[in-house]
């Protein structure tokens, strides 16, 4: 099976010791794309800017998807780790972060429209750094509205997982559950919420879920379990 975690250790992007050791290899993979996107706009290069990284409006497709669904949201520091390693920048500032996503999204000649809402997951993260839910959900529909369909459901459950690991269970929750509304059938929004069930001592509902996800797995790929 393909092992992400060493390669990104080995890119700067995962260090040893990081709260991102205990996401999932799914997420760690989505960070080394979106990386690799990024990287396309040298920090030296991005001109100094007060501007903030905002995501196109986009027709509303999850009605659950909705600023009044996360409540008491307060900025998340920690989540700072994530832009350390999608930039490979450990002095990164939040102005730093926020001209670099701003350029990013505005910059369509060097965006890969084909994984250019990664860049919108991106901004959803700082969004949530930040504690604005408003902009956060935002981001997401945006991120879902503009991701191939079979890859709709990454954002919502990238997000969960990231949320999930810091603690942040019943926006996990939320989270997982919308990937799962878009993908019935998504291994990881299944995961997602087998962990976060786990988390919220219900174990029944986990279980229930996690014979979900490996029903799907071997479906997917034989009888070989993960």
């Amino acid at each position: 099976q393909f092992q992400v975690l060493p390669i990104a250790q080995s890119l700067g992007i995962v260090e040893e010791g990081s709260w991102l050791q205990n996401t999932s290899s799914h997420v760690i993979a989505t960070l080394i794309i979106t990386c690799i996107q990024l990287s396309q706009w040298d920090s030296a290069e991005i001109p100094p800017t007060t501007d903030l990284p905002q995501c196109a409006s986009v027709p509303s497709s999850l009605k659950d998807l909705s600023a009044d669904r996360f409540t008491h949201m307060a900025p998340e520091p920690r989540l700072h780790t994530v832009f350390h390693s999608l930039l490979l920048d450990s002095d990164l500032t939040l102005a730093d972060l926020s001209a670099h996503l701003s350029h990013a999204l505005k910059d369509k000649s060097r965006q890969d429209p084909s994984s250019a809402w990664l860049l919108e997951t991106a901004a959803a993260l700082y969004w949530r750094r930040v504690g604005d839910t408003h902009q956060m959900v935002g981001c997401l529909q945006a991120a879902v509205h503009k991701a191939p369909p079979d890859l709709r459901d990454i954002p919502l459950h990238h997000v969960a997982h990231i949320l999930l690991t810091l603690g942040h269970r019943h926006e996990a929750l939320l989270l997982a559950s919308l990937a799962l509304q878009v993908s019935p059938h998504s291994i990881n929004a299944h995961m997602v919420l087998f962990h976060t069930y786990l988390a919220l001592g219900e174990p029944e509902n986990a279980l229930k879920y996690g014979k979900a996800s490996l029903a799907l797995y071997q479906q997917a790929h034989g009888s070989t379990s993960p």
